[in-house]
């Protein structure tokens, strides 16, 4: 998968992506599956379609240091509506929370469109979540969306209506 797939993935809309409360057991659990949901949507929007999306089982953060300088370097500018100095501040915390890796096994086990991996699979990428850090008013949700562990965004989603929504990109990296 390439940056233009993240972008597509990232700009497309999220109707009929939303995860309900019987198949998501918190809110971070939700933000994952409607994340996943948007991803699996977006990638079949073009003339093939996608079966399942392969999900990586546990939760991931970009740790290679020059992954990480890109998304601070990215944070100086802030993004996402936050100032700089709140969008590094949300880098951290966000490395911080990530630093314990969490399966995603069960949270995904009941949508039959997604496949846990933990591996790459022999054709296409998978995608990586990271854990959440929710804004003070639970009304934004960051977090690392990643393909494959080689590149990925750190991301928002917007609380509307009652379900998360709008998954925007804030800052890029890559591993290589």
């Amino acid at each position: 998968m390439t940056r233009k797939w993240i972008r597509i993935v990232l700009l497309g809309t999220l109707s009929g992506c939303m995860a309900s409360a019987s198949q998501a057991t918190t809110e971070e659990h939700r933000v994952w599956v409607a994340a996943a949901k948007h991803v699996l949507a977006n990638e079949s929007t073009g003339t093939e379609k996608v079966g399942q999306l392969s999900v990586f089982e546990r939760t991931s953060f970009p740790g290679l240091a020059p992954s990480v300088e890109q998304l601070l370097l990215a944070a100086k500018n802030g993004f996402c509506g936050l100032p700089p100095a709140e969008a590094e501040a949300t880098i951290l915390k966000l490395r911080k929370l990530s630093a314990g890796e969490e399966s995603v096994r069960k949270v995904f086990a009941e949508h039959r469109e997604f496949k846990v991996t933990a591996e790459r699979p022999n054709e296409g990428d998978y995608l990586g979540l990271s854990k959440v850090l929710f804004s003070p008013d639970k009304r934004s949700a960051f977090f690392n969306l990643d393909i494959g562990g080689v590149s990925g965004s750190i991301v928002v989603m917007r609380f509307e209506n009652g379900e998360w929504t709008k998954l925007e990109e804030c800052a890029q990296w890559t591993s290589y």
